[in-house]
């Protein structure tokens, strides 16, 4: 079982995905980008935000809301489901709709 603080380490490292930073000043024109290109520039910025060890702090409700999810697992640890089943039900489903 996870300790809260591995836990919350790991969440906050991957979590900040949804923190976004506007660049309203931004001395180049991205939307001279492709897509792909964008997208890449996006992937490269978060590797380098978490290369470095950036420290962003999670909010008081997700915390709440990890601290919640993490009682739950331990209080029913045989109700989870095990990633590599929900990644191939999602495959399962994608390759259905294309």
């Amino acid at each position: 079982m996870l300790q809260r603080s591995s836990y919350r380490s790991a969440v906050a490292e991957q979590g900040r995905r949804k923190h976004t930073i506007l660049m309203s000043n931004a001395a180049y024109d991205f939307n001279r980008l492709s897509v792909s290109e964008r997208i890449q520039l996006v992937e490269d910025l978060w590797d380098s935000i978490a290369a470095s060890g950036a420290d962003v702090p999670l909010p008081a409700a997700e915390i709440q809301e990890l601290d919640r999810r993490l009682d739950d697992l331990e209080a029913n640890p045989g109700t989870g489901v095990p990633w590599d089943e929900v990644r191939a039900r999602i495959e399962e489903r994608l390759r259905l709709c294309s």
